[in-house]
């Protein structure tokens, strides 16, 4: 029950984001990606070493966005429970010169477990970037529900067109 609860304030916070917008100028962005992996790894570690369909869905208008990502097992592991899930995440980006920032919350489901074992956890992040070479950034994660815990990533990146 707390997890429709916590879907359905992602969906109202996307709602509330998009209706300051007339109807002439609503420009949403959608991208949907189907994948298949070799192995479920999140976050550096290897939650499933088999096989995994993995497809995702975002959306997004006026700064706000809303993703849905799954991973499903291929194979018949035994932990299959363990590493099967959808995680719904919703975001807001404020741009401010050349920083980016960009708070939100993401709901980690694990709708495949048979004995009701692993539990769904809930974590809000905020994430900077600045818009120069490399696009130096940050982000921290806080988990508040089930793990109780912070996780941080700094990352550098760049890309050029073929």
């Amino acid at each position: 029950m707390k997890k429709h609860g916590i879907v359905a304030a992602m969906i109202c916070f996307t709602a509330i984001g998009l209706t300051g917008v007339r109807a002439a100028e609503v420009n949403v962005d959608m991208e949907a990606e189907l994948k298949a992996v070799s192995a479920f790894v999140w976050r550096g570690r290897t939650l499933n070493d088999e096989p995994c369909f993995q497809p995702s869905f975002s959306a997004g208008s006026g700064g706000f966005s809303a993703n849905i990502w799954g991973s499903w097992n291929l194979t018949q592991a035994s932990n299959s429970w363990q590493s099967s899930r959808v995680d719904a995440s919703v975001d807001y980006r404020w741009i401010f010169g050349k920083h980016v920032v960009r708070p939100g919350f993401t709901s980690y489901i694990y709708h495949d477990d048979p004995g009701s074992k692993a539990k769904d956890t809930y974590e809000f992040f905020v994430n900077y970037t600045y818009d120069t070479l490399l696009l130096p950034s940050a982000t921290i994660y806080y988990d508040f529900s089930e793990i109780e815990g912070v996780f941080v990533t700094l990352s550098v990146a760049h890309s050029y067109s073929l």
